[in-house]
């Protein structure tokens, strides 16, 4: 993957982000790759990227206290997002969880939000979506940032 340049307006929070720990949960491995270096971009710091719900509650579950926000994708081979994102909450009730999904047409954003959800990046997104939710749900902004979803 080539490097990712992210230009100076999109980092306005770095150093607000550069105290965040963040997990990322998707099935797909360039989504989990580009997500990844666009996140170390903006000053994140990504303690672990995993493949399904189930080892996402399995990391929360062992590695709880190293993580502040969860990047959690709604649809994988394992374990969906809505299933695992109660799961995480219910062991850490504090945790923030984005919701990374092309899908946002299949699920209601409001029912997400009630089982946990901090909230919502739809698929593609920009760098500055991104960036806008992250300091919407983690620096003092919206409850329920979003980008895009219905």
């Amino acid at each position: 993957m080539s490097s990712v340049s992210v230009a100076k307006e999109n980092t306005r929070f770095r150093s607000e982000f550069s105290v965040l720990r963040a997990l990322i949960v998707d099935d797909d491995e360039y989504v989990r790759d580009l997500l990844s270096t666009l996140l170390k971009e903006l000053g994140l710091n990504v303690v672990s990227a995993v493949t399904d719900g189930t080892e996402a509650v399995d990391f929360v579950g062992r590695h709880g206290d190293e993580i502040d926000v969860v990047f959690l994708d709604l649809v994988m081979k394992k374990l969906h997002g809505n299933v695992a994102l109660p799961i995480l909450k219910s062991k850490r009730p504090e945790l923030k969880v984005i919701i990374v999904s092309a899908f946002f047409m299949s699920y209601n954003t409001h029912f997400l939000a009630n089982l946990g959800a901090n909230g919502f990046l739809e698929k593609p997104f920009t760098i500055s979506e991104l960036e806008n939710v992250i300091a919407g749900v983690c620096v003092g902004g919206s409850p329920d940032a979003s980008a895009r979803p219905g």
